[in-house]
């Protein structure tokens, strides 16, 4: 049987007044939530072993980076990020150490540094969009 449209009325009100919110949102759900903690525990830093580098010159390449960024720890990767199309540097790169550790001591002490002679902005990586 279906409630009658007073009946609806009195849930509403009922749920409302309990303050009761329903969210079908994954992330939210109490699984996804131990999933993100189990996660967060094997990794050796909250932020891991990314950084960001941008306001790059565009003739800035791989082996420009290695060469500033290496110094402070082992470098499992460097992506300069390309316009599709064309093939030229976008201005910002992303790099991969083998320990956090490299990649905040990387944050501390390049961030500014200049690059082909224009400062560089050094961050962590953020893989949220909505946190860029």
């Amino acid at each position: 049987r279906k409630p009658s449209l007073l009946e609806q009325n009195t849930l509403f009100r009922k749920a409302k007044n309990k303050k009761t919110q329903i969210n079908t949102n994954p992330d939210f759900t109490e699984s996804a939530r131990e999933k993100r903690k189990s996660t967060n525990k094997t990794m050796s830093h909250p932020r891991g072993h990314s950084i960001f580098v941008g306001d790059l010159k565009p003739e800035v390449n791989e082996t420009d980076l290695m060469r500033v960024f290496e110094p402070i720890g082992r470098i499992e990767s460097i992506r300069v990020c390309r316009d599709h199309h064309t093939q030229q540097s976008l201005g910002y790169a992303y790099i991969n150490y083998s320990q956090a550790d490299h990649a905040e001591r990387a944050l501390k002490m390049l961030n500014f540094t200049k690059i082909s002679g224009k400062p560089c902005r050094v961050m962590w990586v953020n893989r949220d969009p909505y946190l860029r």
